[in-house]
């Protein structure tokens, strides 16, 4: 979808120079209309697939910052597993 013309452009209206890109598929964009533009023509959500493959060479201290607060956010709701389980079975108890 990006302009074989210039690689600086809009990858949707190919007039204006980009200034976004895409977390989910990279589609670089210049405006939120061209955004929301994207978004219905490709059915993009927009966010970032958090389980997709990067090599390590490729990644950068966002990308593990990223993936740290993925797995913080995996135990947490790990825990709250935990918890709740343990919070049904004092009830059946009761």
């Amino acid at each position: 979808m990006e302009s074989p013309k210039d690689p600086k452009k809009c990858s949707i209206c190919y007039k204006n120079p980009i200034k976004y890109t895409c977390p989910r598929c990279s589609i670089r964009t210049c405006s939120l209309s061209c955004c929301l533009t994207h978004k219905k023509t490709l059915n993009c959500n927009g966010q970032r697939d958090k389980t997709s493959f990067k090599s390590l060479n490729k990644m950068n201290d966002l990308d593990l910052l990223s993936d740290y607060r993925f797995l913080e956010e995996i135990n947490r709701q790990i825990e709250t597993g935990k918890r709740n389980e343990l919070g049904n079975k004092k009830k059946s108890f009761n």
